[in-house]
């Protein structure tokens, strides 16, 4: 990948202008712009503390900034939807959690490259190598790992290849997962849990997050080739199908 996928990760930051972890801009369908990130991390940026589904920050509005476009800028941008972060047990029944997306309310420069909602995507392999972009450090690091599976709350799990390697780590949350494959965003860094022998991240899966957010998606892709990454996207036939038959 292109230096230029770096460019709509976004530092986000709380009110003493410190970071408190990383978002990405996304251009939907509707060709509106949103900036996509963890709940924990807006509460933190707007209140610095945990809240709950009951006092929801709607509306509330958060500052950003895009490093590799401009360090000194800073734009603004407006809770539209938000999903509460659970525990583990939680998480099990209600498994669209701590996500939020925001709607971009100042210009962004119109040379920048953004992240299309066409780029997420259901489907990934197994033990496949991943990479994020995540503000760590203060002009942001690179993490790589390799993908473990998925839970039942469809949360994704990755490791890092080797303990020494450069990983995930605080302040990447809310920074978009991509396979190093096909180039596709397959999740959003949500949490680390270091262990004695391996370092363990998770992200939410696009499924989630495109629940979470229909903004970023969509069914039918218009004149584009389908191929076997939309393949979660074409059902509900199977009932009329063995009627037929």
């Amino acid at each position: 990948m292109s230096e230029l996928w770096q460019q709509p990760i976004a530092r986000i930051q709380g009110d003493n202008n410190n970071v408190v972890g990383s978002g990405a801009v996304v251009e939907a369908y509707n060709g509106r712009r949103y900036l996509l990130t963890c709940a924990h991390v807006v509460n933190e940026a707007i209140a610095g503390r945990s809240l709950t589904q009951a006092d929801r920050p709607t509306a509330a509005t958060i500052q950003f900034s895009l490093p590799a476009v401009s360090a000194e800028k800073t734009y603004q941008a407006a809770v539209c939807e938000w999903f509460a972060p659970l525990d583990d047990a939680q998480r099990t029944s209600e498994p669209v959690s701590d996500i939020a997306i925001l709607d971009i309310t100042d210009e962004l420069p119109n040379d920048m490259h953004l992240l299309h909602a066409d780029r997420f995507t259901t489907n990934f392999d197994a033990a496949m190598p991943v990479s994020a972009f995540g503000f760590s450090i203060t002009n942001g690091a690179i993490a790589q790992g390799q993908l473990n599976g998925i839970d039942s709350a469809k949360q994704i799990q990755l490791t890092a290849e080797q303990y020494h390697s450069t990983f995930i780590a605080p302040g990447f949350s809310g920074a978009p997962l991509f396979d190093d494959k096909y180039d596709r965003i397959i999740g959003m860094v949500v949490s680390i849990k270091n262990h004695e022998q391996e370092r363990v991240a998770y992200a939410q899966s696009v499924h989630n997050l495109q629940i979470a957010c229909p903004q970023i998606a969509k069914p039918y892709l218009g004149l584009r080739d389908y191929d076997e990454q939309q393949a979660n996207n074409f059902y509900g036939r199977t009932a009329f199908i063995e009627q037929m038959v």
